[in-house]
């Protein structure tokens, strides 16, 4: 339950999971120019401000987005988890 953190730009086309710990990301593209960000728990953060995330994200279970820089999540968010967003 640590944190990972990604700070470059990627190609990366996948899907990521996270389920436990804390993943930081410094780079709009650092989870890749397309793909979806599965939060099955854990915790999202920036570890630059200003970033815009286009990534789709789907809140398959209780999921946090932290830290203390401002970002945006631009691409779609779903998922049974999303209501209430």
């Amino acid at each position: 339950n640590g944190t990972m953190s990604i700070s470059n730009a990627s190609t990366y086309t996948g899907n990521t999971t996270l389920s436990a710990g804390t993943l930081s990301v410094g780079n709009n593209t650092s989870l890749g120019t397309s793909g979806t960000l599965h939060m099955a728990g854990g915790s999202f953060q920036v570890s630059t401000g200003g970033l815009n995330i286009a990534n789709t994200v789907s809140l398959d279970t209780a999921s946090t987005f932290g830290g203390s820089l401002n970002y945006t999540l631009s691409g779609i968010i779903s998922g049974s988890s999303a209501n209430g967003i």
